[in-house]
Order: C-alpha cells, then structure tokens, then sequence
C-alpha cells in the first residue's frame, strides 16, 4: 500500500474517530484503527463494539491495500507533523506502516486486518432525514438529566421514539425528566418507527462528528441506528435499558401556571441555595398573590430569602425544590418569560417550559 495525503485532511478523519478508541480496552486490537486505501481516498474505521465510526477522506493512491494501525500513538505523530503531503507506505514483510514529510520519516508496527471486526452492515432503504441541528440542540438541552449511575427510573441513556413525522428524546434521572421533540422534513413511509435507548458516548460522538449545518440521515435495524452525513459515518448498538413511559410521567393538566421573569429567578435561586442544606440543597417556593418568595431551608450555615414578582394571582401555593435541579433547566430554557405548573398536590411533579412555545418540557420532582 501505497499513498499521498495531506497532513490536516488525516489529521480532521483522525480526530473523528479518536473519541472510540478506549486504550483501556479488554482487547487490545480495539486500540487500534482500520486503515484501507482504494482508488483515490482512504478508509478508517474504529470501533469498541457498541458505537463504530466510519470515514473518509480524498488521498493519491498509488497502491491500494489495508492494514490495522494503533490509533492513539498515529494520531498523535499526525498532530506533531508539519503541514503538507504525507507520503505513506506500507510494508507488508516487515508490517510497518512507513510515514514521510518533509525532512521527518519514521515507522510505525501494524497489525493484520483479519483480526479486527469487521464493518457492520448500515445501509438500509428505510431512512429519515433531518437537519443536524435539530439533534444537536435538542441534545444540549436535556443531557443533564441523564443518570450517571443506573436505578430503577433513572437511565444512563438516551430515548429515541420515533414517530411517523417526529423524534421525541427524553433524560431522566427518577429526579427529573427532560423532553424535547422535532419533526422529520423527510422519511420513508416504511421506516421502523419505534423507541430506542442510545448511550450518551453516541451522542457526545455525533456532537463532535458531525457538521450542524448540513442535514444527516439515519437507517435503522433491529440492534442498530445508523446516521450518515456525506462521508462520515456513526453507527450505535441500542442500550438494554428498560426505559419508564415518559407519557404517563408528563403531567397533562395543571391547578396552577405561573409567569416568572427567568433571570431574575436564577439570580433569586442562586443567592438563596448558598445557605440552603448542603446535602438536599433544598429551596422553598412560596407564591402568594403576584409575589414569589425564595427561601433556604433549615440549615447551620443560616437563612436567606429573596422576593420577585409573579403572574397571575393564582392566591397561596407553596412547594420545595432541589435548587440545582430547577437552576438546570432554568440554564436551558430560552425566553425571558417561563412558567411552573403545577397540580393542586404540592407533593406531584412540577413542569417548567418557556411560556410561548412547548418544543422542550422539563419535569421535576419536588422534595416532600
């Protein structure tokens, strides 16, 4: 094998795959990266069993052929080089993958390709098409309640429910609940409509892999979810997780729905929760009339409070929140204006969302 590539076009592909390489992996080959080059573009491959990056990118091919690389030290070299037209050559006696650039050369130990697992099958004729965008947002606004440790309602991924012209995700942490949806400008009429759990590692991959300005397609089978976007590739397992029905947790109806200036109750909650109860962090929400009072609770540190105004006049209603939940969505949501809501039980779940539009609802448990 032999070929001429720029440095930045393999040092970009390098990058892409860099976040599935676990150098502490239980078998060593997954350390490493699949490397082909064919016609006038190569091939790199990675892989640690549950999430698979494929990509590509142009090179002059003199001879073709394949080998298996060591993922973290080729990068690295790539990064250190010069900018410019690498010359590399593979020998297949020696194993070694030779590496040119201007006055550097070197070499680095390959191993065979058969040992490695092979590509997964992807592509499929049911597809959906969206703008990457849509997932990249709906991602940053509701991972922060994803669990960090796996219980009983509260998951270390992320559901997927496709619908027939939309995507709804939903976090939740058995504390709180997060989710967004957006519609498909395109599908197939017979693409598997269904709910997945992929794992957050799937979706900081994407974030970083994938342009936000460009739309992104996905296939689906029976174990796997594909998305593609021109020549970059992601393909992830599904997570074994049983995941709660998000429909039920969501409340429908409300007693109470009150206006509330978002900055100011950030600010309100932040001053507050400094001499609130280190464990529970605990805050209580007292609305009487168009006021909302914001207070610590119990605790050796002492007593705080702060006062902002609230609409309607919706009489007295009083409730205890963990302040670092509600500060979490209140740091997603978007408008000026939000709003609680709230069952007549004050020990129910509450749903916070922005006051004109719904495409992002958050629900939080309250603190009995």
């Amino acid at each position: 094998m032999e070929l001429y590539i720029e440095r930045a076009s393999l040092l970009k592909a390098l990058e892409k795959i860099d976040g599935i390489i676990d150098v502490k992996r239980v078998l060593p080959i997954l350390t490493n990266t699949y490397f082909k080059a064919q016609e006038n573009r190569i091939t790199l491959y990675a892989t640690d069993l549950n999430l698979s990056v494929i990509t590509e990118t142009p090179a002059e091919v003199t001879v073709p052929g394949e080998t298996v690389i060591p993922a973290k030290p080729f990068y690295q070299l790539i990064k250190e080089l010069e900018d410019g037209k690498l010359h590399l050559l593979y020998d297949g006696k020696s194993n070694r993958m030779n590496i040119r650039i201007g006055k550097y050369s070197g070499h680095i130990a390959c191993l065979s390709p058969e040992d490695f697992p092979n590509i997964p099958n992807y592509q499929f004729p049911q597809t959906v098409e969206f703008h990457t965008s849509l997932l990249i947002d709906i991602y940053k606004k509701i991972k922060f309640s994803i669990s960090d440790v796996k219980q009983k309602f509260g998951l270390s991924g992320i559901l997927f429910h496709f619908k027939e012209k939309s995507v709804s995700c939903v976090t939740t942490d058995r504390h709180r609940l997060s989710f967004g949806e957006f519609y498909l400008p395109k599908y197939s009429p017979d693409f598997q409509y269904k709910q997945v759990v992929l794992s957050r590692k799937c979706l900081d991959e994407f974030n970083k892999m994938f342009s936000a300005e460009d739309n992104i397609i996905a296939y689906a089978s029976d174990k796997n979810l594909t998305f593609a976007q021109e020549n970059n590739i992601l393909i992830t397992k599904f997570l074994d997780e049983e995941f709660p029905d998000y429909s039920v947790l969501i409340p429908k109806e409300f007693h109470k729905v009150y206006q509330v200036d978002r900055k100011e109750l950030i600010l309100a909650l932040k001053r507050v929760v400094v001499l609130s109860n280190e464990i529970t962090r605990g805050i209580i929400m007292d609305f009487k009339g168009k006021t909302l009072t914001v207070r610590s609770t119990e605790s050796e540190l002492g007593k705080a409070e702060a006062t902002l105004d609230v609409a309607p006049d919706l009489g007295s209603y009083s409730i205890c929140f963990n302040a670092r939940y509600i500060l979490d969505v209140l740091d997603v949501l978007t408008e000026d204006t939000v709003e609680f809501c709230f069952k007549e039980d004050n020990e129910e779940a509450a749903v916070l969302r922005d006051k004109e539009r719904y495409p992002f609802i958050y629900v939080v448990m309250p603190i009995s």
